[in-house]
């Protein structure tokens, strides 16, 4: 894999974690803004927008790049986060950024994912 290929799967990948944060709401960026996701520069969005998230969606994220860096199965984070109030920060934010309510599968109280608008 060339050294391009590996910037660009990169550039995808916080694209992607920009995405499930909802970063494009607190980003300075309007097309971002305007598109409900990152369209500006990955990198410099994660340094930039990662902070001003809530506390509770920091400590979210952070278990799960733990868990991943760990090689934890995406099952055991489940397990292990459920009910927590990392997983509410989270879903609550992510609701909010929709203007949706969630219930996730994460949650000791829901059994499946739903969006309701």
């Amino acid at each position: 894999m060339n050294t391009g290929t590996r910037k660009s799967n990169g550039t995808e990948i916080l694209r992607r974690i920009a995405g499930m944060l909802s970063l494009w709401r607190v980003c300075g960026n309007a097309a971002c803004r305007r598109a409900k996701a990152c369209c500006g520069r990955a990198h410099r969005c994660a340094e930039r927008n990662l902070a001003a998230l809530p506390p509770g969606v920091q400590d979210f994220f952070g278990a799960l790049v733990a868990a991943k860096s760990c090689r934890m199965s995406f099952e055991a984070f489940q397990e292990e986060m459920a009910g927590s109030p990392e997983v509410e920060a989270f879903f609550a934010w992510v609701a909010a950024a929709n203007g949706s309510k969630l219930i996730s599968h994460l949650r000791k109280d829901g059994d499946a994912v739903q969006n309701a608008t």
